[in-house]
C-alpha cells in the first residue's frame, strides 16, 4: 500500500515513465526478487510495452511530469 501512496504522489512531479519504471523495481524488490538488475530490465521492457501499446493503440495522453520542464 505504501508503494501505491508513493507512486501517486510521485507520478505528477516525475512523469509516468519515471515513476512507473521506480514503481515496478521497488515492487519486485519488495516482493522478494534481490536482483536489481534483472529487476530493472524486466521493469523497462514491461513499461516500454506498456507505454507503445497506450500511446499508438489507446492514444491516451500519460503525465509527462511538471520536472521534465526543468530538464
Amino acid at each position: 500500500t505504501l508503494l501505491i501512496v508513493l507512486y501517486m504522489f510521485a507520478l505528477e512531479p516525475l512523469g509516468f515513465v519515471v515513476a512507473s519504471f521506480l514503481f515496478l523495481v521497488c515492487g519486485m524488490w519488495v516482493l522478494g526478487s534481490r536482483r536489481w538488475g534483472h529487476n530493472a530490465v524486466v521493469s523497462a521492457v514491461s513499461l516500454a510495452v506498456i507505454y507503445v501499446i497506450f500511446q499508438t493503440a489507446f492514444s491516451v495522453v500519460l503525465p509527462e511530469g511538471v520536472l521534465k520542464g526543468l530538464l
